[in-house]
Protein backbone atom coordinates (compact mmCIF):
# COMPACT_ATOMS: atom_id res chain seq x y z
CA UNK A 1 0.00 0.00 0.00
CA UNK A 2 3.11 2.72 0.61
CA UNK A 3 4.75 2.17 -2.31
CA UNK A 4 1.10 2.13 -4.02
CA UNK A 5 0.44 -1.03 -5.31
CA UNK A 6 -3.03 -0.30 -4.30
CA UNK A 7 -4.21 -3.47 -6.34
CA UNK A 8 -2.16 -6.09 -4.81
CA UNK A 9 -2.50 -4.25 -1.20
CA UNK A 10 -6.03 -5.05 -1.46
CA UNK A 11 -5.68 -8.51 -2.61
CA UNK A 12 -3.29 -9.07 0.42
CA UNK A 13 -5.77 -7.64 2.79
CA UNK A 14 -8.75 -9.47 1.48
CA UNK A 15 -6.96 -12.59 1.85
CA UNK A 16 -5.53 -11.96 5.33
CA UNK A 17 -9.12 -11.03 6.88
CA UNK A 18 -10.12 -14.43 4.76
CA UNK A 19 -8.13 -16.12 7.55
CA UNK A 20 -8.64 -14.05 10.46
CA UNK A 21 -11.23 -11.04 11.22
CA UNK A 22 -8.69 -8.15 11.85
CA UNK A 23 -9.55 -4.56 12.81
CA UNK A 24 -6.58 -2.93 11.81
CA UNK A 25 -6.57 -4.75 8.48
CA UNK A 26 -9.90 -4.08 7.79
CA UNK A 27 -9.47 -0.15 8.35
CA UNK A 28 -6.19 -0.59 5.71
CA UNK A 29 -8.54 -2.44 3.21
CA UNK A 30 -11.30 0.48 3.74
CA UNK A 31 -8.58 2.96 3.26
CA UNK A 32 -7.41 1.01 0.29
CA UNK A 33 -10.89 0.64 -1.51
CA UNK A 34 -11.36 4.63 -0.82
CA UNK A 35 -8.05 5.39 -2.78
CA UNK A 36 -9.41 3.32 -5.72
CA UNK A 37 -12.67 4.81 -5.42
CA UNK A 38 -13.85 1.58 -4.69
CA UNK A 39 -16.76 2.98 -2.25
CA UNK A 40 -19.09 -0.11 -2.30
CA UNK A 41 -16.02 -2.01 -0.90
CA UNK A 42 -15.15 0.59 1.55
CA UNK A 43 -18.55 0.51 2.76
CA UNK A 44 -18.65 -3.07 2.85
CA UNK A 45 -15.53 -3.56 4.59
CA UNK A 46 -16.16 -0.19 7.40
CA UNK A 47 -19.94 -1.82 8.16
CA UNK A 48 -18.73 -5.17 9.23
CA UNK A 49 -16.07 -3.67 11.22
CA UNK A 50 -18.55 -1.68 12.55
CA UNK A 51 -20.29 -5.09 13.45
CA UNK A 52 -17.06 -5.99 15.04
CA UNK A 53 -16.89 -3.39 17.51
CA UNK A 54 -20.38 -1.77 18.40
CA UNK A 55 -18.67 0.70 20.57
CA UNK A 56 -16.10 1.97 18.70
CA UNK A 57 -17.04 5.17 16.98
CA UNK A 58 -13.85 5.54 14.34
CA UNK A 59 -15.32 3.25 11.99
CA UNK A 60 -18.88 4.62 12.23
CA UNK A 61 -17.05 7.98 11.47
CA UNK A 62 -15.02 6.52 8.46
CA UNK A 63 -18.28 4.58 7.44
CA UNK A 64 -20.03 8.31 7.63
CA UNK A 65 -17.56 9.87 5.24
CA UNK A 66 -17.92 7.17 2.58
CA UNK A 67 -21.75 7.57 2.64
CA UNK A 68 -21.00 11.12 2.00
CA UNK A 69 -19.41 10.44 -0.75
CA UNK A 70 -21.69 8.08 -2.36
CA UNK A 71 -24.37 11.18 -1.28
CA UNK A 72 -26.23 8.05 0.35
CA UNK A 73 -27.67 10.74 3.43
CA UNK A 74 -30.01 8.94 5.10
CA UNK A 75 -27.55 6.46 5.76
CA UNK A 76 -24.83 8.82 6.74
CA UNK A 77 -27.95 10.32 9.01
CA UNK A 78 -27.98 6.89 10.73
CA UNK A 79 -24.16 5.78 11.04
CA UNK A 80 -24.04 9.55 12.82
CA UNK A 81 -26.22 8.72 14.85
CA UNK A 82 -25.14 5.50 16.05
CA UNK A 83 -21.55 7.24 16.79
CA UNK A 84 -23.48 9.99 18.78
CA UNK A 85 -25.22 6.85 20.78
CA UNK A 86 -21.80 6.40 21.71
CA UNK A 87 -20.00 9.83 22.27
CA UNK A 88 -22.63 12.72 22.20
CA UNK A 89 -19.68 15.12 22.71
CA UNK A 90 -18.23 14.08 19.62
CA UNK A 91 -17.52 16.85 17.95
CA UNK A 92 -16.60 14.92 14.20
CA UNK A 93 -19.87 12.83 14.51
CA UNK A 94 -21.96 16.08 15.20
CA UNK A 95 -20.44 17.91 12.07
CA UNK A 96 -20.53 14.63 9.75
CA UNK A 97 -24.25 14.40 10.83
CA UNK A 98 -24.82 18.19 9.77
CA UNK A 99 -23.36 17.63 6.79
CA UNK A 100 -26.06 14.14 6.29
CA UNK A 101 -29.29 16.85 7.39
CA UNK A 102 -27.81 19.15 4.82
CA UNK A 103 -28.48 16.41 2.36
CA UNK A 104 -31.31 15.65 3.80
CA UNK A 105 -32.54 19.25 3.50
CA UNK A 106 -33.22 18.70 7.26
CA UNK A 107 -31.87 22.67 8.12
CA UNK A 108 -32.71 23.25 11.50
CA UNK A 109 -31.84 20.02 12.42
CA UNK A 110 -27.99 20.87 11.12
CA UNK A 111 -27.79 24.20 12.78
CA UNK A 112 -28.65 22.35 16.18
CA UNK A 113 -25.85 19.83 15.30
CA UNK A 114 -23.39 22.34 14.25
CA UNK A 115 -24.14 24.62 17.13
CA UNK A 116 -23.38 21.95 19.66
CA UNK A 117 -19.95 21.12 17.78
CA UNK A 118 -19.10 24.48 17.92
CA UNK A 119 -20.10 24.75 21.97
CA UNK A 120 -17.83 22.32 22.16
CA UNK A 121 -14.99 23.21 20.91
CA UNK A 122 -14.85 26.98 19.95
CA UNK A 123 -12.66 27.17 16.91
CA UNK A 124 -13.83 24.63 14.62
CA UNK A 125 -13.78 26.50 11.14
CA UNK A 126 -15.53 23.19 9.55
CA UNK A 127 -18.87 23.61 11.44
CA UNK A 128 -18.73 27.63 11.58
CA UNK A 129 -18.14 27.46 7.32
CA UNK A 130 -21.18 24.72 7.31
CA UNK A 131 -23.60 26.51 9.47
CA UNK A 132 -22.58 30.21 7.45
CA UNK A 133 -23.29 28.68 4.37
CA UNK A 134 -26.54 26.75 5.66
CA UNK A 135 -28.14 30.23 7.41
CA UNK A 136 -27.40 31.93 4.32
CA UNK A 137 -28.94 29.45 2.18
CA UNK A 138 -32.39 30.06 4.88
CA UNK A 139 -31.75 33.50 4.39
CA UNK A 140 -30.60 34.46 7.61
CA UNK A 141 -27.80 36.86 6.32
CA UNK A 142 -27.05 38.38 9.98
CA UNK A 143 -25.89 35.10 11.72
CA UNK A 144 -24.48 33.92 8.60
CA UNK A 145 -22.11 36.86 8.74
CA UNK A 146 -21.52 36.58 12.46
CA UNK A 147 -20.19 33.04 12.02
CA UNK A 148 -18.16 34.43 8.88
CA UNK A 149 -16.41 36.80 11.09
CA UNK A 150 -16.04 34.59 13.76
CA UNK A 151 -14.03 32.37 11.77
CA UNK A 152 -12.32 34.68 9.41
CA UNK A 153 -11.18 35.95 13.63
CA UNK A 154 -9.48 32.31 14.03
CA UNK A 155 -8.44 32.03 9.98
CA UNK A 156 -8.35 35.22 7.90
CA UNK A 157 -7.36 33.77 5.06
CA UNK A 158 -9.82 31.03 5.00
CA UNK A 159 -10.31 30.87 1.08
CA UNK A 160 -14.05 29.61 1.56
CA UNK A 161 -15.02 31.74 4.16
CA UNK A 162 -13.71 34.86 2.02
CA UNK A 163 -16.18 33.65 -1.02
CA UNK A 164 -19.03 33.35 0.93
CA UNK A 165 -18.69 36.29 2.25
CA UNK A 166 -18.03 38.04 -1.01
CA UNK A 167 -21.45 35.83 -2.05
CA UNK A 168 -23.39 37.77 1.01
CA UNK A 169 -21.76 41.20 0.63
CA UNK A 170 -22.72 40.91 -3.35
CA UNK A 171 -26.33 39.92 -2.40
CA UNK A 172 -26.90 43.23 -0.77
CA UNK A 173 -25.63 44.86 -3.88
CA UNK A 174 -22.66 46.35 -2.18
CA UNK A 175 -20.67 44.88 -5.37
CA UNK A 176 -17.42 46.53 -4.98
CA UNK A 177 -17.41 46.04 -1.17
CA UNK A 178 -18.05 42.10 -2.55
CA UNK A 179 -14.99 42.19 -5.01
CA UNK A 180 -12.73 43.19 -2.60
Amino acid sequence: LHINKVAYAIKCFEGALEIKDDVETMELLANAYIAVNDHKGAIAVLEKESALNPSEIKPLLSLASVYFLEEEYAKMNDTCNRAIAIDDNDITALYLNAKALVGLKDTIMAIAMLTKAISIKDDYIDAYLLRAKTLYSMEQITNAKEDLEHLLSIESDNEAALLLKGEIIASENRVEEAIE
